[in-house]
């Protein structure tokens, strides 16, 4: 397993279905449109904790994850594609 994707433990069984979980957050985020996180766990097939560290393992990989706080303690994410130098 790639150690810069995650920082945390990973059972070999459980690295499949992460990393397809992952490409499923970056294709869903892909078109740079803002979303909540229940939407993004909704729309990708998982739960708001998981798609929440994919979030994270995305922005670790380079891509630049926005956040806009909407008030009421609801916030909205918005994923931009890396920029290769």
């Amino acid at each position: 397993m790639d150690a810069t994707l995650f920082d945390t433990h990973i059972e070999p069984a459980d690295e499949s279905r992460l990393k397809t979980q992952l490409a499923r957050v970056r294709q869903l985020m892909s078109d740079e449109h803002w979303r909540s996180l229940p939407d993004i766990a909704r729309k990708a097939q998982g739960s708001q904790t998981s798609v929440s560290a994919r979030l994270r393992d995305l922005r670790k990989q380079g891509y630049e994850l926005n956040t806009q706080n909407t008030g009421n303690g609801k916030w909205l994410y918005q994923l931009k594609e890396r920029q290769d130098d």
